[in-house]
């Protein structure tokens, strides 16, 4: 009975964005103003908006659209990654410092984790994960990691003897409802279990990734698709935007990069 439920639910989602794709496009909540383009930027479950500027500063835009900033430590990476999955520990990871810092809904930094000090090599991608766990992806062995609240290895996968595509180089690792989306910005996207164990392979080389729950969201040619993962529909989610340069998801939230403005869209 609860399966049938899930998939009620998944298939009424999709009916709602179709019914919106034959009628209006949805409409924005409200935008933000850029100055630069973002080194990243990610959106919360409140619809506060997360920006990481060029030389470090992260400023948080709240659901009234009030800013608050961080000073930056400086630096001129662009390795950011920025997880809001969980709107009160939000994770900003830098892979140049190996440095993932953590934020509650206050915008207060609650702890800061050197990663080297954890002995698994280069990580290039960090997130949270559920019971308070984290997942980590290393560069050298592609190894997929799952670590506890105390640091212990949960589950470890190496990703080369499930991943058989050549220049293959993640850029994106977020976990949403105990599934966990690995993929490349213009490249492929991979479905994980909370075991490390692979889902499903989604080769349609998009301009950036997000997930909930059994949906992938995906930018290309100027819209965002949404394809369901389990019945393996697929329908364009209508914003009326005349380009979309990338896009960050939480759900209800959709936050849009277009021409130096981020636009605020909350899904039917």
């Amino acid at each position: 009975m609860k399966s049938i439920a899930i998939i009620h639910s998944i298939l009424l989602l999709f009916l709602l964005f179709a019914e919106t794709a034959k009628g209006q496009a949805l409409q924005p909540q409200r935008s933000i103003e850029l100055t630069e383009t973002p080194a990243a930027f990610s959106v919360d479950a409140f619809g506060a908006v997360y920006i990481l500027q060029q030389n470090g500063s992260f400023i948080k835009y709240d659901s009234l659209g009030n800013a608050v900033a961080l000073p930056g430590r400086k630096t001129s990476s662009s390795l950011w990654s920025i997880d809001t999955q969980n709107p009160y520990k939000i994770i900003l990871f830098n892979r140049d410092l190996q440095q993932a810092d953590m934020f509650n809904a206050s915008f207060s930094k609650i702890n800061s984790y050197n990663l080297s000090n954890i002995d698994a090599g280069d990580i290039s991608l960090f997130c949270n994960s559920f019971n308070n766990g984290f997942w980590a992806f290393t560069s050298q062995n592609g190894n997929l990691i799952r670590f506890s609240e105390q640091w212990d290895i949960v589950s470890q996968t190496n990703t080369t003897t499930l991943i058989d595509e050549e220049g293959f180089l993640p850029d994106i690792l977020i976990e949403n409802e105990q599934k966990l989306l690995l993929a490349q910005r213009s490249g492929t996207a991979y479905l994980f279990d909370v075991f490390g164990n692979m889902l499903l392979r989604f080769p349609d080389k998009a301009t950036n990734y997000a997930m909930e729950n059994d949906i992938l969201y995906f930018l290309v040619n100027d819209s965002i698709h949404a394809y369901q993962t389990v019945l393996h529909e697929e329908t364009i989610v209508p914003f009326g935007l005349s380009s979309m340069s990338d896009f960050a998801f939480s759900s209800p939230w959709f936050a849009i990069l277009s021409e130096n403005k981020i636009f605020l869209f909350r899904k039917p």
